[in-house]
């Protein structure tokens, strides 16, 4: 028995923007951990916690405090 193959043409539109959407988050995420666990010698989860976040974009809100 063949198996059906999904051609990408067949998709709508809103569909192929759904899943470039969600692969540019779940590789953003992925390269977060990676680059804060293994490249910053951190724990790579700790990504998800939002003091991480207010430390990382207080770079670039020169100093500062975000509440």
């Amino acid at each position: 028995m063949r198996q059906k193959k999904i051609k990408l043409t067949s998709l709508p539109t809103a569909y192929k923007v759904l899943i470039v959407i969600c692969t540019i988050i779940l590789a953003f995420l992925i390269g977060s951990m990676i680059g804060f666990g293994v490249l910053g010698d951190g724990n790579p989860f700790s990504i998800f916690d939002s003091a991480t976040w207010k430390h990382i974009f207080s770079y670039f809100t020169k100093g500062k405090v975000v509440k």
